[in-house]
């Protein structure tokens, strides 16, 4: 399972991917991939090029 995690770093948003999985003693994990941020003056989502959009 995966979606996106947009935490406030001082004035800035970045935009993270979180995926769940299970380690090999079988806890669950999360690993966080930074697949951009968002825009200061529009608020719109920027993604880096070639990370596709999750829904």
């Amino acid at each position: 399972m995966s979606y996106e995690v947009i935490p406030k770093v001082g004035r800035n948003q970045y935009i993270y991917l979180a995926e769940g999985y299970r380690n090999e003693n079988g806890q669950p994990r999360q690993k966080r991939r930074p697949i951009g941020k968002i825009d200061p003056v529009t608020g719109q989502k920027v993604y880096k090029p070639e990370i596709p959009k999750v829904n």
